[in-house]
Parts: C-alpha cells; structure tokens; sequence
C-alpha cells in the first residue's frame, strides 16, 4: 500500500516507475524487473534494520 499512494500526477511509486521506464524505451518486462529488485532489496534494508536491534527474535 505505501508504494500505491498517489504522489505526482495522481501516479503512485510503482506506477511512476513503471512509466519512467517505458517513456525512457526499456522493455516492459526490464522495467518490472528493476521494480521488483527494488522493492525486495526496500524491503531486505527495513527488516534487516529490525534484525540487527534484535526486534526480531533470531530463529
């Protein structure tokens, strides 16, 4: 939901992204690919920031 909140142009992250990249001629699929990398490793840098201050509780 964070990244579906409109932002510029009534466009919310993920759809900024995804039409910066095809205006700039990358292929549909590349650009959904870099919008996933970016997503997980946005993701990986949060939870591994819970992990490292132990608000986690290691397994």
């Amino acid at each position: 939901k964070l990244f579906q909140i409109k932002l510029i142009d009534n466009m919310g992250i993920q759809e900024l992204w995804m039409d910066i990249g095809i205006k700039f001629g990358l292929y549909t699929k590349l650009t959904s690919l870099t919008w996933a990398i970016f997503y997980t490793l946005f993701i990986y840098i949060i939870i591994y920031q819970l992990y490292k201050r132990k608000i986690f509780l290691k397994v």
